[in-house]
């Protein structure tokens, strides 16, 4: 992948290393435990006994909803030792972070397939964009992507500015958090670059390892959409674990 990833490293309560992996470099700066939430990371690496502090431990509770987590530990290694690191022993590391948090997060959804899919199935009719919304965050999870983008169509309804409704392209992105906006002539230019591809429900358009971006098109009651995510890598496993679970989305 072309893009930094930012690695965080925290030992204690008052401040944390964010390692910067780009361009076969590896940099550090010190931050504020305080703006550790704020931060766009792509994993942490933490000291047991920092859980033993409570608030730490609420915010360590909350991000591994974002990215994985993984004791220093289990690793068998210190800060000092891990910011000594060559940038490919590091990255390695993050590598090997992501993956086991992926698998987790699929063997999960597999467990509860069909009380997920049939959670979104009762909003579909009712909050679209709160079933978009569920949606991203279950495909960040299982993708560990760092950012997701989901376009679909939706319509507009009727105003004082216009007297019928209207067909319309929503986009939700993001790489911490889900937000969505009415899109433009670029989405609507998208869905129809992909129209022959919403012929079948899931399909897997194309997945750059260079670049790490994945491109998915999906069909859930005969409403298209695509999926833009950066990714590391994308298996076999996870693509047949998010095909079961859109196809489960039109059982």
């Amino acid at each position: 992948m072309n893009k930094a990833i930012n690695i965080g490293i925290i030992d204690n309560t008052n401040q944390f290393s964010l390692i910067n992996l780009i361009d076969g470099k590896l940099n550090e700066k010190v931050v504020s435990t305080e703006d550790l939430e704020k931060q766009h990371l792509h994993a942490l690496f933490y000291k047991k006994e920092i859980l033993e502090v409570n608030d730490i431990n609420e915010i360590l509770n909350k991000s591994q909803n974002f990215y994985p987590l993984t004791s220093l530990e289990d690793i068998s290694s210190s800060k000092e030792e891990f910011i000594k690191k060559s940038f490919e022993e590091a990255y390695t590391l993050y590598e090997n972070s992501l993956e086991s948090w992926r698998l987790q997060n699929n063997v999960i959804l597999l467990e509860t397939l069909f009380e997920h899919a049939d959670h979104l199935k009762n909003l579909w009719p009712n909050d679209r964009t709160a079933f978009f919304e569920e949606l991203w965050f279950i495909l960040k999870r299982n993708l560990g992507a760092s950012e997701i983008k989901i376009v679909y169509n939706d319509i507009k309804k009727a105003s004082a500015k216009s007297d019928r409704n209207e067909l319309i392209q929503v986009t939700i992105e993001g790489n911490k958090h889900p937000n969505p906006k009415e899109g433009g002539d670029f989405e609507k230019s998208l869905m129809d670059q992909f129209a022959e591809e919403f012929a079948v429900p899931f399909n897997v358009s194309e997945f750059n390892e260079e670049k790490g971006q994945l491109v998915l098109t999906a069909v859930v009651n005969d409403s298209p959409m695509i999926i833009m995510a950066e990714v590391p890598s994308f298996s076999r496993v996870q693509s047949a674990v998010v095909s079961a679970f859109m196809n489960s989305l039109s059982r």
